[in-house]
């Protein structure tokens, strides 16, 4: 573009001459070049091998250029590029800007996730690459001198960094825009539309002269987000040739990469290599530089000769798109081993998917597809068989370790659900109840009576389960968790009825208050939220709210429930539950990422009872426990003489056994995954 459009600005008390200098070195028509190019002349990137600024270069990312020379060629009105974290992709978005500023100067806006990850690339991305190449920092106004954080002013173009809020994208138009980490933006910003419609519509002055570019590590799945972007285009992968015959194949971070399996990723690490998917043989580590700067790109319908030539034609697309996989990103195979195999012993141990889909989106560039995708729901007759097999009711297996339990808060009573756990997480549900009166035989309303809460105490906090084949010991559940959410008046009964514990010398991790978030990517065990004041600051009494990833936790319990053989992870229960508990633990199937209900809409309380009493036992931190010193809440204790008062138990079946109240003199203290120490126990 002629540099006629550029707005020509002096410095206050310039001489005439310098006036001059500026405006004939602004009047010169530059010829343009492409983008990869441009990077290469005018940027000086950060490299952190040695700690400082040199210019830029494609040796370690070769799959770089192409997405740049699509961006700057004028035959595309998008760029799309999905691939693994730390492989380059920002640089991208640093040269796409390079190229803007010095040979098509327009109106640039950065979108991001965030105000927090605006301002970080802002900071320590941004900033610093203009500031340490003089050719970009002298478009500036101010030179290098003071660059703002989310507004810059250039000669002949002004660049914003904004986040998904409607007001940020208002008011604002610009010929190039820049969407990073795009995956983690939410698919409507405030009911105004999607990224990619509102970044469209910004450009809408310039059509014809305009671009968009979307960046992102996937995390939406195939049909959405990034990826689908990506499939509508011209679909380019960067493929690589083998070493041995020189075929070129499209290299699969999930197929490709080998390594031994043990319990140690410290072997997947030492044994880490690629199997060509063509001829099976074995590429070394030392050998991807190699291959990876012979790479080329190709497109739907393009293939690649041994010499690296593409023949076919690109499909007719608006969207220039690419694909970057883990393998020839950034990370080492033998890291990307260690990484996955650490992974898969998470899994394995928990049945969590939660580090396995993030290493798979994050360093292997692509969609994680969950372990159970596919798979038809569970139905209750899948688990009635293992009913028959149970103990009865109340009793606890000689090979458990600790109990937790759950409470949710119906109108008029406490749903209950209590849980035994072995080692790796072998799970027996002992006992399923409803407490519907308190100790006098009257009803209860639990979200307008604080007193109703007291037959917790008794009945849940304070039972002991006895241990078979342990004639006069039980456990009492270590931790109790409590949805502290729903109806109205359930929250401040909650947190009143914590401090009433909490001021007679119960420990505070004993009750598990939790809010459940529905998000896809809240973790399984979050942060806590408390009270504050007017002013923002915490309130000195304040009760801890515990948010749980229930999505997550679903699903973990679903990878559990299909177990088919007893061990870690498996879910028991006891004999003679009754049917409409197992309709309830299975009232919900997952749609795509999500779990809802079914279309005959059952209870799910039972479902949410075993979420709940998973991020109870997730509070103990066991796996930091020394089974040869167990902490006191995974101790038995003797039990008591007393009989809980079962008539306000309901159901309450005949071959269920006796569950005694714990002594008051049994109170313990300290807290959990650690050892403590408590007279009497």
């Amino acid at each position: 573009m002629p540099a006629l459009d550029r707005t020509i600005v002096a410095e206050p008390f310039a001489s005439p001459a310098a006036i001059f200098a500026r405006a004939s070195d602004e009047l010169r028509i530059v010829a343009p070049i492409p983008a990869d190019e441009a990077a290469l002349q005018h940027m000086l990137v950060d490299d952190a091998r040695v700690r400082s600024f040199r210019q830029m270069s494609y040796d370690r990312a070769p799959y770089l250029r192409r997405p740049l020379q699509a961006a700057s060629s004028g035959l595309y009105s998008t760029t799309a590029i999905v691939g693994p974290a730390q492989s380059g992709k920002s640089t991208l978005g640093l040269g796409f800007f390079a190229w803007a500023l010095k040979y098509s100067t327009g109106n640039f806006l950065w979108l991001y996730p965030d105000e927090n990850t605006a301002r970080q690339f802002s900071s320590t991305k941004f900033r610093p690459t203009v500031e340490n190449s003089p050719d970009l920092a002298e478009r500036h106004r101010h030179g290098n001198r003071g660059l703002p954080l989310f507004e810059q002013k250039w000669r002949g173009m002004v660049s914003w960094f904004v986040w998904p809020v409607a007001a940020q994208l208002r008011m604002k138009s610009a010929r190039y825009t820049l969407a990073d980490d795009y995956d983690a933006m939410p698919d409507d910003i405030e009911g105004e539309g999607s990224p990619y419609g509102l970044l469209e519509a910004r450009r809408t002055a310039y059509e014809g002269r305009d671009h968009g570019m979307f960046i992102s590590s996937p995390s939406k799945g195939r049909d959405h987000g990034i990826e689908a972007l990506v499939a509508s285009g011209t679909d380019e992968r960067f493929c690589i040739p083998c070493p041995h015959h020189g075929d070129y194949f499209e290299p699969d971070f999930l197929r490709d990469l080998r390594f031994e399996r043990t319990d140690n990723a410290a072997d997947a690490e030492a044994s880490a290599h690629v199997r060509c998917p063509l001829c099976g043989e074995r590429i070394e580590p030392r050998q991807k530089a190699g291959i990876v700067a012979r790479g080329v790109y190709a497109g739907a319908g393009q293939t690649v000769a041994a010499d690296g030539s593409v023949s076919g034609e690109l499909p007719r697309t608006s969207v220039a798109s690419f694909r970057i996989d883990g393998l020839v990103a950034f990370t080492s195979w033998p890291k990307l081993a260690a990484q996955l195999r650490a992974a898969e012993l998470v899994f394995e141990r928990t049945q969590d998917e939660g580090d396995l889909k993030s290493v798979v989106n994050t360093k292997g560039g692509r969609n994680y597809v969950p372990r159970n995708a596919g798979k038809k729901p569970l139905e209750a007759a899948d688990l009635a068989v293992r009913v028959a097999e149970g103990l009865p009711r109340g009793v606890v297996p000689a090979d458990a370790r600790y109990l937790t339990a759950a409470v949710d808060v119906q109108h008029n009573r406490f749903a209950v659900l209590v849980v035994a756990w072995g080692l790796n997480r072998e799970a027996w549900i002992i006992d399923r109840f409803d407490i519907v009166a308190d100790d006098r035989g009257e009803g209860i309303a639990p979200a307008r009576s604080l007193e109703a809460w007291e037959v917790l105490g008794p009945r849940v906090l304070d039972a002991v389960y006895p241990i078979d084949g342990r004639p006069g010991f039980g456990f009492w559940p270590a931790v109790v968790q409590c949805d502290a959410m729903g109806l109205p008046g359930t929250t401040e009964h909650a947190r009143a009825y914590y401090r009433r514990l909490r001021g007679r010398g119960v420990p505070e991790w004993r009750l598990l208050l939790t809010s459940g978030h529905r998000s896809v990517t809240a973790p399984p065990l979050g942060d806590a939220s408390f009270e504050k004041d007017a002013a923002n600051r915490r309130l000195p009494d304040a009760v801890p709210i515990v948010s749980t990833g229930v999505n997550r936790l679903k699903t973990t319990l679903d990878n559990r429930l299909r177990f088919a053989t007893p061990g870690g992870g498996f879910v028991h229960f006891y004999r003679a539950m009754p049917a409409e508990y197992l309709d309830e633990l299975t009232s919900e199937i997952k749609v795509g990422d999500r779990w809802q209900k079914r279309a005959d809409h059952l209870p799910n309380e039972t479902l949410d009872l075993m979420v709940g009493a998973m991020a109870a036992e997730l509070r103990l931190r066991v796996e930091k426990v020394k089974w040869d010193r167990p902490p006191v809440w995974a101790r038995p204790v003797p039990l008591s003489s007393t009989v809980a008062d079962e008539a306000a138990v309901a159901p309450r079946p005949d071959d269920g056994a006796a569950v005694a109240r714990a002594p008051a003199a049994r109170t313990v203290a300290g807290r959990p995954g650690r050892r403590m120490r408590s007279q009497g126990v």
